[in-house]
């Protein structure tokens, strides 16, 4: 289950961003824009695990009754802007996921939950050429262009684990 999850980098909705919205400014993997949303549940998948409910604004909502309609939602802001949405109160939103998560986990559903499949070709927009710059000096990392990065890994394991060193690396950069 997902709490408090938003929109991918480039996308519409409230902090929209993929791991590090300073860093990455789109995240493609397969050719297909992603998510934390769909990174997580495609890692989970690899290890046998279903993505059975998320929470979020009502931009993500779409997104996910879009990729993965076996998937509960519980949709606890709408989003105005980037920086600002109209949500429920806290107790309301708790209420809601926590109904939300009872129904998934009765519904429990078995279905993979991942948009793409292995080899992972990951295509990385960073928010300026110097990030390019950086991320070019990890063992298999390739440039596409000024500000662009690919990668191809085995599993989604191993791209999280480099979208992670990405954005460490990333904060050396001012």
């Amino acid at each position: 289950m997902f709490i408090g999850y938003h929109s991918a980098a480039g996308e519409h909705g409230v902090l929209a961003h993929t791991i590090n919205g300073r860093a990455f400014y789109r995240v493609k993997i397969n050719d297909e824009v992603m998510g934390e949303s769909d990174i997580y549940a495609a890692a989970g998948a690899e290890k046998g695990t279903q993505l059975w409910l998320v929470s979020g604004d009502n931009i993500l909502q779409q997104w996910i009754a879009r990729y993965y309609p076996q998937t509960g939602y519980a949709c606890v802001k709408r989003a105005i802007s980037q920086t600002s949405a109209e949500s429920l109160s806290p107790p309301a939103a708790q209420q809601l996921i926590r109904t939300q998560a009872q129904q998934a986990v009765q519904r429990a559903h078995r279905e993979r939950t991942s948009r793409i499949a292995a080899p992972y070709h990951l295509e990385l927009m960073t928010a300026k050429p110097v990030l390019a710059d950086l991320f070019c000096l990890i063992p298999g990392v390739e440039r596409g262009d000024a500000v662009m990065v690919h990668y191809t890994a085995p599993t989604m394991t191993d791209i999280v684990r480099l979208l992670s060193t990405f954005s460490y690396l990333a904060t050396t950069q001012n």
